[in-house]
């Protein structure tokens, strides 16, 4: 039996299960009967890559259990439909199909499968000598999720490998640890004894950190930039351990407009090999399947001769293949060897962007963003400007801050007829030397008409409001949530916040911040202290590590606090001018860039 660069066939086996996604989202009261538009697929991931491989045009063969009947026939014709050898799959009567439930709003699936055909499986059911036989250049591909459906199924999964070793026929693995079967230590002890002798295994980078762990490989810690050199460290790490199969991941991120980046890493005999220089962009229609065309677009690859050796190529083709499998809904793969070639050819040497027409303009938007923030981190400072003062003293005190050298004005939304005033500043103030933002935020919806007025760049909140960043975010317009905690900072940083607010900073201090940012990863965050900051302590905090900072009434003066005609607003502005105002000039000249 032959190695890579064959004209290989694909045997695999495993459970296939019937999936139920809600159209809808559910309604708050429920309606009679529970009645809800639901999504039927038929899924399971090595039926998934077996179909992939097909309509690619290589022989495959599955075997799994299934009920006799409909439920059965439903699952077995879908795979006789895509051109799957089927012949060995062992039929049970008085069984059930494993079916799961997404459920959105819990973000969890529910499985049901207890009473399932495969759960019911028997020691030694399978004759694997016989399929493997049967077959001309057998190549096994099975995956972590056989062996952690049960006690029988991990036995005969376990007896397949063995075979498939006994007889010479490679042996590929995706590792797909669920953790709603089993946990990933469990999984590890069942399938390390066997890794030594695969071609290819393949991880998800969730699974990196716990192995290496595990392994005692290192004592990393995940990384917070997507190319950071540590994925690949953890990657060849895995692969010095085991010194034979390859060791593939695929990456993915996506942004605020539901664009999905892929690219690979995979370690070698000849080193670590990456496609972050030529990714793949898609907007996926289904979250499932993907995973499944990457395997069969890396395993197509490598059963190819001219590209066997070549593990970046292989890289890449699963990538392109992931990105056409999920631009339909299904957890079946439907791209054809013509369309997966035509997406090579238009892609050599280049990122791919698969039904993305309008990437570009999406693409600027992301760019804003990223140029708010550096723009302000150059700055240094934000004066917040939270007025009660009619519109034109509020409008001509930002005007006045501008004009001694402010690069970064927060016009807070508690201001009187802020729409106004941010429309008075339209025009009058260089976006090139001074950026607008709005603050005390607290909801999605003040965000509507504020973006339309083109003029504000960053929008700040005392809060971390609801889907605050992704909506911002979307619109160009550089978030800022608040937190208090390290914990708080995290996770906004997870939910994809660039720059974060320390509020309220006069309850932290700039060692204490300093202290923060030097652990790990959270020296990475973008903290922007602010309240109750004095212009004297402001050095203190940027040398702590701060990003940027707020300054509100210490910098922008008290006097726009009171109502033009009162007492309060005379004494106030009074000593804006005598006093506060050539400080703040002072101030600006002192931060100037």
């Amino acid at each position: 039996i032959r190695d890579e660069g064959t004209m290989a066939s694909l045997f695999t086996f495993g459970e296939t299960m019937i999936r139920f996604a809600p159209l809808e989202d559910e309604p708050p009261v429920q309606r009679p009967s529970g009645a809800l538009n639901y999504l039927r697929s038929i899924g399971g991931d090595e039926l998934n890559v077996a179909i992939a491989m097909s309509l690619l045009g290589r022989k495959t063969k599955y075997t799994t259990i299934l009920p006799s009947g409909p439920l059965g026939k439903l699952v077995s014709d879908s795979a006789i439909q895509n051109g799957v050898e089927i012949e060995d799959i062992i039929y049970k009567s008085d069984a059930d199909i494993g079916t799961f439930y997404v459920l959105p709003r819990d973000k969890t699936v529910h499985y049901q499968r207890r009473n399932s055909a495969w759960a019911q499986q028997e020691p030694d059911c399978f004759d694997w000598e016989r399929m493997l036989r049967s077959m001309d250049n057998p190549w096994m591909h099975v995956t972590g999720i056989t062996p952690a459906t049960g006690k029988i199924p991990a036995q005969n999964w376990t007896s397949a490998i063995l075979q498939a070793l006994k007889m010479g026929v490679p042996i590929s693995m995706d590792f797909n640890h669920r953790k709603q079967l089993t946990t990933i230590e469990h999984l590890w002890n069942l399938t390390t004894p066997h890794l030594h002798h695969m071609k290819l295994i393949i991880f998800a980078k969730d699974n990196l950190i716990p192995i290496c762990r595990m392994e005692s490989l290192g004592n990393f810690s995940e990384p917070t930039e997507e190319n950071d050199p540590i994925w690949s460290e953890m990657i060849g790490a895995i692969y010095k351990k085991f010194n034979g199969p390859r060791i593939a991941c695929c990456f993915k991120t996506r942004d605020v407009n539901g664009i999905q980046k892929r690219w690979s890493v995979i370690a070698d005999s000849q080193g670590i090999h990456t496609t972050y220089d030529t990714p793949t962009y898609h907007i996926p229609k289904d979250e499932c399947g993907g995973g499944s065309a990457w395997a069969a677009g890396f395993l197509d690859s490598i059963f190819q001769v001219e590209t066997a050796g070549n593990s970046k190529t292989a890289g890449r083709r699963a990538d392109l293949l992931a990105g056409l499998c999920q631009e339909i809904v299904g957890d079946h793969s439907t791209v054809t060897r013509q369309e997966l070639t035509r997406a090579e050819e238009n892609s050599h040497g280049k990122e791919y962007r698969v039904g993305l027409e309008n990437f570009q303009v999406e693409n600027q938007v992301e760019n804003q963003v990223e140029e708010t923030l550096e723009f302000l981190k150059r700055a240094k400072v934000i004066a917040i400007i939270r007025g009660k003062s009619d519109c034109d003293t509020i409008v001509s005190r930002a005007l006045e801050m501008v004009s001694m050298g402010c690069q970064a004005l927060e016009i807070t939304m508690d201001t009187p007829n802020i729409e106004t005033v941010l429309g008075n500043l339209m025009g009058k103030i260089d976006p090139r030397k001074c950026q607008i933002g709005v603050g005390t935020v607290t909801d999605v919806i003040q965000l509507e008409k504020i973006s339309k007025l083109g003029i504000v760049r960053y929008a700040i909140s005392p809060i971390h409001p609801t889907n605050f960043v992704k909506e911002c975010h979307a619109r160009g317009i550089l978030a800022i949530p608040a937190a208090f905690t390290p914990q708080e900072c995290w996770n906004a940083f997870k939910e994809g916040a660039k720059a974060i607010k320390l509020f309220p900073a006069q309850l932290w201090n700039p060692s204490t911040l300093k202290d923060m940012l030097a652990v790990g990863p959270l020296g990475k965050l973008n903290v922007m202290p602010s309240g109750g900051i004095s212009p004297e302590k402001a050095q203190e905090w940027l040398d702590a590590g701060a990003a940027c900072i707020g300054l509100g009434s210490k910098l922008s003066g008290s006097d726009i606090k009171f109502v033009k005609e009162t007492k309060e607003y005379q004494e106030a502005n009074k000593k804006w001018k005598e006093i506060e105002a050539p400080a703040a000039r002072e101030f600006f000249e002192r931060y100037a860039q």
